[in-house]
């Protein structure tokens, strides 16, 4: 008798240990979704179809859409938010803009963002923010998503280049 006793006094502080954990991950997987949602109804009301998309940090995503060429990019932190719609006809180049500093010999990274250059040089590079050590207190997997989104935008650059070469 005592041996089962014991076993469910463990079983039931094991329990309760791992039930807030589990509703803390399905709270989150349901923001984020519902913030994917928000997403994507957004850009649905600029009329595109996104075709490959990201979201991180529950207040950021970001979005192309390959057959009209644009990138979608938004942000909501509270009730602060921005919108972003470019056309990547008008963008000549993509570069990783990776803020950081030294502090007792580590390389402390302050912020990372998308940089954006366009054809026309009067009009300033667009950054799109991916962290920032003000907003969130630890990087997850932003460092990893800029490079990505950077080599994909670049890839796509390239591919319209290729295209109006041959076209020319």
């Amino acid at each position: 008798m005592m041996d089962l006793t014991t076993a469910l006094i463990g079983l039931i502080i094991v329990a309760m240990c791992i039930l807030p954990i589990l509703y803390f991950n399905a709270a989150q997987k349901k923001k984020r979704k519902k913030f994917l949602n928000d997403f994507l109804a957004l850009a649905g009301q600029q009329q595109l179809k996104v075709t490959q998309h990201e979201v991180w940090s529950n207040y950021c995503a970001i979005g192309i859409d390959s057959e009209s060429n644009k990138l979608f990019y938004f942000k909501k932190r509270g009730d602060k938010e921005e919108q972003v719609l470019l056309s990547l006809l008008d963008i000549d180049k993509c570069r990783v803009i990776n803020t950081k500093r030294t502090q007792n010999e580590d390389q402390i990274i302050d912020r990372l963002e998308l940089g954006l250059s366009f054809r026309n040089q009067r009009i300033p590079e667009k950054t799109l923010e991916f962290y920032s050590k003000d907003e969130s207190m630890a990087l997850d997997m932003e460092l990893q998503l800029v490079e990505k989104w950077q080599k994909l935008i670049s890839a796509q650059l390239e591919g319209k280049r290729k295209a109006a070469a041959l076209v020319s």
